[in-house]
Order: structure tokens, then C-alpha cells, then sequence
């Protein structure tokens, strides 16, 4: 009996579902709705056509998935049109002087030089040079034909509609340039085509990693685009993995799931209440005096450069005060904790969502048990046992480095030393970084109060309570090692905060190591975990490796 891989066979179905559910989402109130119908149009032709050919020709999964990170790319820049497309942390972390989102775009198009090579060869029976040609010239011929559309359209309809579909930026060779990188990237589909050569083989290898992107890029644009419903969610699912804890033990205690969840519920809201209100009154404070911060930071900078200059390290006043502005420190953390503040206490649906997932937690558990098999079972016991041991012991070690902290601080007499305090404790989730962003504020407060000697007193102080915290107790009391590497915490932290934005950089370790634990779990995605974590279990290789053997 022949075995059916249900995720190649219906992959393409998968993929246009969720090609037609992004572009439903996007096409709810455009920036501007005029250049959308225009944008949108060779999206939804490209979709039909597919879709109407889909019984007479089917592409590879390849192809499906480079025509479809084209799609996705294409339906974002009518949205937003192309030249206002968010895409600022691109633009300025490589300093360009345009929005080079169209720019990509129109790279992606060149991708479907690869699905057109695919079809010329199986279709047309064509040899594998022509095909190759054919499918290169076509893309030049689409992509000089839609640069002359672009000028029609942009000098037949004028006005601001008329710019923003031409999209040129001021770029008086953006017509070129556009082609230029639909032939680049014909040239970079043709070359991997040229590589897999899928007409020459029955099977067309591993494209898992190449399929999973397309997936990984609609789960992400999805996610930016309903952020604002996502958040909630995300929320109520970390404040309840984080009391639930304290539920399973009141209900083994043989309490009923209805005064649990009134007990859980209600000490939740308490503390969720006292940590907001003080951090939103705790930044209007910070905020009231930071005219005097400003003041006693222009008054010991002399002092600075003076210690520096003996240290024989010369050092402009000017390039103090640029790199340890007090005032861009200060609203940076005023900005992240009146976001926490109020998401804390203004998001009445995530209250709510808690609520009902407490209430129903048991019967959640009997329908589990249902509607999975044995095997199925131990891998979710297991997959969330393990999340569970991360956040019991995340947010106990993040009490105590909390606790250490304002202890620390009130025995200087550091203004603000409780709330210095919670920003350890919340932060202290965010692995390696969370401790040095939690401490340049406190330093920088202590810098201005106090002398320099309790300063670095302080900075060292600092230093052993975290180290101690993180590299000998919590390792200890976690016992399996669930981490993950610096690199993989930073990119998380860009990737999760620009979905989210702030409260997305918060939460961006703790849902990067849910995906982990999930991955470890797997032995098929396994090497995923494996890739990002801060380290390397060897008992873990030695199971792959006797798995492997046998």
C-alpha cells in the first residue's frame, strides 16, 4: 500500500489559503484605496490564473512558495503603497536615502523566472538552455512592459495617486533600477534551477527549509498586520502559563476549578494593578524631573572627561553627552514601562481571555486526552512540563534578582530603587541583554545622585547578583538546559519588537523559547533547537546518534 505525504500533496492548498486570508486582511482600509485596485490587480491575476491552471499543470512546491513570497511582498506594498511601506529599520540601519522596499519587490518577481523555466520544460518540451533563456528575456520583457504601464497610469491619472503608484522616490533612474532587479533576481531562480534541475529527477530533494520560509514569512506579515488583536492573546497566554503554577497546586489541594480560578484571578488582578499604577506614576515622576537630571548631567560632565583625560584617553564633552543623554535614556524607559503600564491595566480582553482559559483548564485537559493518541500525549506532557519548568524558575530567579536589586539600591538610597527593582524583574526573562538594559538606567540615576565610587560600587554589585543569579542557581534549579544563544536572544528581540513593538521585545525570550522547547520535542525539527541554542547537550547527540545507528 502506497503512503500518502499529505504535506506535499495539499502544500500549494495550504499555501493559497493562506495567501487569500492575508489578502483579505490587507484589503481592509488601504492608505490609499485608488492605488491599492491598481497595485492589487496583477496579485489577483497571478492568484487566478494559478488557481484556474492548477488541474491542467502543477508546479513544483518550489515554485508555489517563490510565487508566493512574491504575492505576500506585492500585497503588503499595496496596503501601505510601495514608497510608505514601514520599512524604516531597514532604510536606516543601512543608511539608505530611499525606501528600497519596491526594489525588493521587484526582485521577487524575478524569482518567477524559476517557475516559468519549470513549466516551459515540462509543458512545452522545450530543451533545458532554451527554457532557461525564454524564461530570463520573458521576465526583462514583464518588467519593462510594467515600468511603461507605471508611466501611463502615473500621467494619465496625475496628482498624488499618480506618484505614489510610479513610486520613483525621487529617483531619476528608478525605472532602470526596477529592472535591473527583476533581472538579478531572474538570474538567481535560473541559476537554482539550474542547480536542482527538477526535470532530471523524479524527486526534487529537500525543499523543507525553502517551504517552511514561505510559511514563516505569511505567519509573520500576519502577525504585523493584526498585531493589535495578536498582542492580547499573547499576553493573557503569558500571564496564564505564569499562574498556572499556583492553579495546579490549589486544584491538587482538591479545591474546585471555580474558586481556583477566583482565587488565582483576583491575586493576578491585584498584583497586575499595584505593578501598573506604579510604573505609569513612577514615569510621570521620572518625567517631571527630568529637567533637573539634564542640569546635574551638564554639571559633572567636566568631571568625566577630566577622569578620562588622566586615564590618558582623550574624550570631547561633546561625545559624552551624545552617547549618555540622559534625556534619550530616560524616555526610552519611560516609553517602554508606560507601554507595560498600560497595556497591564487598559487590556480588559486579555483580563478576560485569562479568565475563561482558568475556568475551562480542566476541560480543556478531557478533550486533549479525546482527541489525541498515547504517543501524541507523552510528546505534549513533555513539551509542556518543559515550559513549565522554564517559567516556574524563570519568574522565581526574576523575583529574586528584583529583590536583590532594590535591596541593593535602598541600602545607597537610590531614588526609585523599587521601581529599578521591577524593571529587573521584568526584564530579567530577556536572558543576557535584560540585565544590562535593566542596569543602564539605575547607573545612569546613580551617576547623577550619587559619586562615582558608589557608582561603580553599584555597577559591580549589579554584575554578581546577575552572574550568580543566571550562571549558578538558575541552571541548577532548571537542571535541563532550555537557553538560547546571544545571537539568537538580539535577533529575536528585532523580529518579536517590530511585530509587537515594545511589549513584543518583552516578550520575545519567552516566546522564542516556547518555539524552542516545541522544536526539541520534535525529532524531525529538532535541529532547529539544536541550531539555536546557547548550547550543546551531549546526551541529547548521543540519542541522535544511536537513532541514527540503528
Amino acid at each position: 500500500m502506497q503512503t500518502v505525504n499529505y504535506e506535499k500533496k495539499y502544500y500549494p492548498h495550504i499555501l493559497a489559503l493562506l495567501l487569500f486570508v492575508f489578502f483579505i486582511i490587507l484589503a481592509i482600509e488601504p492608505i490609499d484605496r485608488a492605488v491599492w485596485i491598481v497595485e492589487i490587480l496583477p496579485v489577483v491575476g497571478i492568484f487566478l490564473l494559478l488557481l484556474v491552471t492548477f488541474d491542467r499543470f502543477r508546479f513544483t512546491n518550489l515554485s508555489y512558495t517563490l510565487i508566493s513570497i512574491g504575492l505576500i511582498w506585492h500585497t503588503i506594498g499595496a496596503h501601505y503603497t510601495f514608497a510608505n511601506v514601514p520599512f524604516d529599520f531597514i532604510t536606516q540601519l543601512f543608511d539608505f536615502q530611499r525606501n528600497h522596499y519596491d526594489r525588493i519587490g521587484h526582485f521577487l518577481v524575478g524569482l518567477y523566472a524559476y517557475p516559468i523555466a519549470e513549466f516551459m520544460i515540462k509543458k512545452r518540451d522545450t530543451n533545458h538552455i532554451t527554457a532557461i533563456f525564454f524564461a530570463l528575456f520573458f521576465i526583462m520583457s514583464i518588467a519593462c512592459g510594467y515600468e511603461i504601464v507605471e508611466w501611463i497610469y502615473a500621467q494619465f491619472e496625475g496628482g498624488n495617486t499618480g506618484i505614489e503608484f510610479l513610486g520613483s522616490q525621487g529617483d531619476n533612474w528608478d525605472a532602470q533600477k526596477d529592472m535591473l532587479a527583476n533581472t538579478i533576481g531572474a538570474i538567481v531562480a535560473l541559476c537554482l534551477y539550474g542547480y536542482l534541475r527538477p526535470d532530471k529527477r523524479k524527486k526534487m530533494g529537500n525543499k523543507t527549509i525553502l517551504q517552511s520560509l514561505a510559511y514563516l514569512i505569511i505567519i509573520i506579515a500576519g502577525l504585523k498586520m493584526a498585531s493589535t488583536i495578536v498582542l492580547p492573546f499573547l499576553m493573557a497566554i503569558f500571564l496564564f502559563v505564569l499562574f498556572l503554577p499556583l492553579a495546579n497546586r490549589l486544584r491538587l489541594s482538591g479545591l474546585p476549578d471555580v474558586l481556583t480560578t477566583i482565587i488565582v484571578f483576583g491575586l493576578m488582578v491585584v498584583i497586575l494593578f499595584f505593578i501598573s499604577t506604579f510604573l505609569i506614576s513612577s514615569v510621570e515622576d521620572i518625567s517631571s524631573n527630568i529637567g533637573m537630571y539634564q542640569n546635574k548631567f551638564h554639571e559633572i560632565t567636566p568631571k568625566i572627561t577630566s577622569l578620562f583625560e588622566q586615564l590618558g584617553i582623550p574624550l570631547e564633552k561633546s561625545k559624552i553627552v551624545s552617547l549618555f543623554e540622559p534625556t534619550k535614556i530616560i524616555n526610552y524607559t519611560a516609553l517602554f514601562l508606560k507601554n507595560m503600564g498600560n497595556i497591564l491595566t487598559n487590556s480588559f480582553i486579555t483580563i478576560l481571555i485569562v479568565m475563561f482559559l482558568f475556568l475551562e483548564l480542566s476541560l480543556f485537559e478531557k478533550k486533549l486526552i479525546l482527541l489525541i493518541n498515547e504517543e501524541n500525549q507523552n510528546r505534549l506532557n513533555e513539551f509542556l512540563n518543559n515550559v513549565n519548568t522554564y517559567f516556574i524558575t524563570k519568574t522565581f530567579t526574576s523575583f529574586a534578582t528584583g529583590l536583590l536589586i532594590w535591596i541593593m539600591l535602598s541600602f545607597f538610597n537610590l531614588e526609585y530603587a523599587l521601581l529599578f527593582g521591577i524593571i529587573a524583574f521584568l526584564l530579567n526573562f530577556i536572558p543576557s541583554i535584560g540585565s544590562i538594559i535593566a542596569a543602564i538606567p539605575a547607573l545612569l540615576i546613580a551617576l547623577l545622585q550619587l559619586n562615582m565610587v558608589d557608582t561603580l560600587l553599584i555597577m559591580f554589585l549589579y554584575l554578581v547578583i546577575n552572574i550568580v543569579i543566571s550562571n549558578f542557581i538558575e541552571p541548577k534549579i532548571m537542571g535541563k538546559n532550555v537557553g538560547l544563544s546571544t545571537f539568537i536572544i538580539f535577533i529575536s528581540m528585532i523580529v518579536w519588537g517590530w511585530i509587537f513593538g515594545p511589549i513584543g521585545m518583552f516578550l520575545a525570550v519567552p516566546l522564542t523559547i516556547i518555539i524552542k522547547i516545541g522544536f526539541d520535542s520534535s525529532e524531525k525539527y529538532r535541529w532547529i533547537s539544536i541550531f539555536i541554542s546557547d548550547s550543546i547537550i551531549e546526551e541529547n547527540i548521543k540519542k541522535d546518534i544511536n537513532k541514527n545507528g540503528k
